[in-house]
C-alpha cells in the first residue's frame, strides 16, 4: 500500500500541490485525522487497501466535512 501512496503523492507534487503523507504505524486513522485537522489542513485524502483495489480515494474537506 505504501508504494501506491508514494505514487499518488508524487503525482500530486508534480502537479504543484503541497502534499504530506501520514503512513505512521501505531496510530489509528482517527488519531491521524485529528492530528492533521488541528494543524489546519484544508483537504485530506484517505487511501485504504479497498480503495487501492477499486482505484479510488476518499477526499474530505475540513471546512464542510464533505466526503467525495
Amino acid at each position: 500500500m505504501k508504494k501506491k501512496v508514494d505514487e499518488l503523492e508524487q503525482k500530486l507534487k508534480d502537479g504543484g500541490i503541497r502534499v504530506t503523507s501520514d503512513v505512521r504505524e501505531g496510530h489509528n486513522p482517527g488519531y491521524k485525522y485529528s492530528y492533521w485537522e488541528m494543524r489546519g489542513i484544508p483537504l485530506r485524502l484517505e487511501v485504504g487497501q479497498r480503495d487501492i483495489e477499486k482505484s479510488q480515494v476518499v477526499l474530505v474537506r475540513r471546512d464542510t466535512n464533505d466526503k467525495i
